[in-house]
């Protein structure tokens, strides 16, 4: 049974779990790393006994200890996820200001019926002008934003 699942792995689930992520990802405008998908990785992991992937409250225990010795201690140890932000806020009070000043209040922003134009366009200027703006406003200004950008640059343009 395991060697029927192993091999199901590789010849169905596994491939079109890569195949899938890779057509979202890239449907998202995204790139997507899964450096540990490597076939003969994924069937050395599975031979490998549960203590090496899960031990002590750790995950992925066999990569802890492979770079544990390379790294700082709090940073292989740690149990918490860090990800990666984009420096929206950075770039909506820098180098967009303007544009999405002056996009934000066109006639033809206000008359979009995909977002709330005046609420979109509160959020937007809550970033830009509030000196302490999160990253988390950002992308919530950004995402209300964006149906109103794909409307301009897609749907408009095929009319």
């Amino acid at each position: 049974p395991l060697a029927r699942s192993l091999q199901g792995q590789h010849s169905g689930g596994l491939v079109n779990l890569l195949h899938y992520g890779d057509a979202i990802s890239m449907a998202q405008s995204l790139e997507s790393r899964m450096p540990f998908m490597d076939h003969r990785l994924v069937t050395f992991m599975f031979s490998l006994p549960w203590s090496s992937k899960i031990h002590g409250g750790f995950s992925k225990r066999i990569v802890r200890d492979a770079i544990g010795p390379f790294m700082p201690q709090e940073v292989a140890w740690r149990t918490n996820k860090i990800g990666f932000s984009t420096p929206i806020v950075d770039w909506m009070k820098g180098p967009w200001r303007t544009y999405l000043t002056d996009l934000t209040h066109s006639a033809d922003f206000a008359q979009c019926n995909l977002i709330d134009p005046a609420d979109t366009r509160t959020q937007v200027e809550q970033v830009i002008s509030d000196p302490n703006a999160t990253a988390i406003a950002g992308e919530k200004a950004w995402l209300a934003l964006m149906p109103y950008l794909w409307e301009r640059a897609a749907l408009k343009r095929m009319a």
